[in-house]
């Protein structure tokens, strides 16, 4: 059985690719990994000075330690707790000298990344720095930026599962973040995600504006601060914390039957979709898609 023969998610994901992207996209990850017994992810505020420096001793380097739990690093790092969570780290010191040109080019091929290097080795690092080798050494190595080709659907959602929020995933992964939003991937790369909830209180209409002054557009903000963007709904405010931002206006063609239902699926109501993206609603209706577009919502 699946159960007995993989222990972990990250175990079942390396052997069974395509069965782990049916999960994703058809949202049963969650459910499957309940029913193996698989913890998938910590609850919100899990990630403890006392549980990252605990999640800490498991790894030898930093490197390690960020690419097998990735959230708890992402929370010591945020905290400055990294220092005292790494201590047991202790670096090998090497007698002075060591750091030859030649020692610097054979360590420096330890590591795929300059990140990787520096984090692992700053003295050959910062030597080679000093010396005027450090684009010899680092030839072979592939930039810590990822391209745009790098980061597929699969990488991304991959990426993202690393991450219990979308504010710690846009914060430690920023390419493959924008990535999933540019290609429409973001809903299924953070179906997993546990949403930061603000109390109703908290959004006072000074927060709110100096919330809303971190995005560029309406939707941005809309799907990255839900509550704030809700509050000002609300309250009337939206106009004055807007009053920034320019017009996100889509390309001529951009509005095919495909975007309009893709679109239309993230409102329950009629009425939210034309207030919110009113040119893809008045496109559904002109060109008879409206009936398809709107099958999910909801009657007031």
């Amino acid at each position: 059985m699946i159960k007995y023969k993989y222990k972990s998610l990250s175990e079942f994901r390396k052997d069974n690719r395509s069965e782990y992207m049916y999960l994703i996209n058809h949202k049963l990850l969650v459910k499957f990994c309940h029913d193996m017994g698989w913890e998938i992810r910590k609850p919100s505020g899990y990630w403890t000075k006392e549980h990252c420096m605990e999640e800490a001793k498991k790894y030898k380097t930093r490197t390690e330690w960020s690419e097998k739990s990735g959230g708890s690093y992402g929370a010591a790092k945020k905290n400055m707790w990294l220092d005292e969570c790494t201590s047991h780290m202790t670096p090998h010191v090497k007698p002075n000298g060591y750091w030859t040109k030649e020692h610097c080019m054979e360590d420096a091929l330890k590591y795929e990344n300059k990140f990787q290097w520096r984090e692992n080795s700053n003295s050959s690092y910062s030597i080679a720095k000093k010396n005027g080798w450090f684009d010899e050494c680092i030839l072979h190595m592939t930039p810590y930026v990822k391209s745009n080709r790098y980061w597929t659907k699969e990488r991304c959602m991959e990426e993202a599962l690393k991450y219990e929020t979308k504010k710690e995933w846009r914060e430690n992964s920023n390419s493959s973040y924008n990535i999933t939003k540019k290609n429409g991937w973001f809903y299924e790369c953070t179906s997993h995600m546990i949403p930061y909830v603000k109390s109703n209180r908290y959004w006072t209409k000074e927060r709110c504006i100096k919330e809303v002054l971190k995005y560029e557009t309406k939707k941005e903000w809309r799907e990255n601060s839900a509550g704030s963007y809700g509050a000002a709904k609300k309250n009337m405010w939206l106009d004055e914390c807007t009053s920034h931002m320019t017009p996100h206006v889509k390309p001529n063609g951009y509005w095919t039957k495909e975007r309009c239902m893709e679109e239309a699926l993230k409102y329950d109501f009629k009425v939210d979709w034309k207030k919110n993206s009113g040119s893809s609603y008045s496109l559904a209706r002109r060109y008879g898609w409206f009936d398809e577009c709107i099958a999910h919502m909801k009657k007031k």
